[in-house]
């Protein structure tokens, strides 16, 4: 059964792996569209990035609340989120659509791997695709989460070169490498 809203925190883990390898292409600020409950915004400020958030759902954060796709003009030129993955494609091709001139967007390893996929590549191919080497516990049940995911980053909305494809190990956070 998924979480309403579709609502699965960004661990620290995996927002610690994207500003560990990707620091020197996101900006210094940038738009939290899903903030949720401000887990990513409360890491990118780690790296000295500044976030301005909005989310369908107030959950304790500070930010103005209503839908992505009710906006009609970026609030900011760069979203770095982890959006609610059963409206991934669409979110993307709104984000561009409004405005948007980049993105960082947390899915799942087989995002790509499928015919719905494909047609976004062709649509709006990212620059880096970073598969994460390790996994981590949306649901904080414990045992051992099923599920890989990776960041795709998009430094523009059409990208004619190649993609970057990385492979990204689990972060180092707060000077030791992270065990869990």
């Amino acid at each position: 059964m998924r979480q309403k809203d579709d609502f699965y925190r960004t661990t620290p883990g995996f927002a610690h792996a994207l500003f560990q390898n990707a620091a020197d292409v996101l900006p210094d600020v940038f738009w939290e569209c899903a903030v949720g409950d401000g887990a990513l915004v409360d890491v990118a400020e780690q790296y000295g990035k500044q976030a301005v958030g909005s989310d369908i759902v107030v959950r304790g954060t500070v930010g103005i609340f209503r839908d992505f796709f009710d906006f009609t003009e970026a609030w900011k030129p760069f979203i770095i989120t982890n959006p609610p993955f059963k409206h991934i494609r669409p979110w993307v091709r709104h984000g561009f659509k409004i405005g948007v001139q980049g993105m960082a967007l947390l899915h799942g390893h087989s995002f790509w791997s499928c015919a719905p996929g494909f047609k976004l590549w062709n649509e709006h191919k990212p620059h880096i695709v970073g598969q994460m080497t390790f996994r981590e516990d949306f649901l904080g049940k414990g045992g051992n989460p099923n599920m890989t995911l990776a960041w795709s980053i998009w430094l523009s909305p059409k990208n004619d070169g190649e993609c970057a494809y990385r492979l990204w190990g689990k972060p180092i956070i707060g000077g030791l490498f992270d065990e869990r």
